[in-house]
């Protein structure tokens, strides 16, 4: 693939990661506190933080079920990151689609049900972290 074609997936792939992809394009009026459950040392990561935040603290449970990650993915959700994201900011929200894993013979293994408020951010810079 190209470097084009894999931006494309990539981002098609975030944006299955919405219900219906009803997404809403929104530029913050005031700045808000998110909250994110991903791999520990994120912030020290060549990767840096993730792109994907709940609007409220869960806990590793919750944001599977709620945020629909499932743990057939390898994330351990071990490392706890909140932000503040400053007025002015724009970022996608939108509600987590349900999530399915399912074995080479098409059986389901895993799924999520979702319905969690989340937000998608572009970039994140460490100085974001509360």
């Amino acid at each position: 693939f190209s470097s084009l074609h894999k931006t494309f997936y990539r981002l098609l792939a975030d944006v299955l990661g919405f219900t219906n992809t009803k997404i809403e394009v929104v530029e913050l009026e005031n700045s808000i506190t998110l909250f994110r459950r991903g791999y520990p040392g994120e912030p020290t990561s060549p990767n840096g933080l993730g792109r994907w935040y709940g609007d409220q603290y869960r806990t590793i449970d919750q944001v599977r079920n709620e945020l629909a990650v499932c743990e057939g993915w390898g994330n351990p959700l071990t490392g706890e990151y909140m932000i503040t994201v400053p007025k002015g900011t724009k970022v996608l929200k939108g509600t987590a689609a349900p999530q399915t894993i399912k074995n080479a013979a098409g059986e389901v293994i895993e799924s999520r049900a979702g319905g969690g408020v989340q937000y998608w951010l572009n970039d994140v810079p460490n100085g974001w972290l509360n």
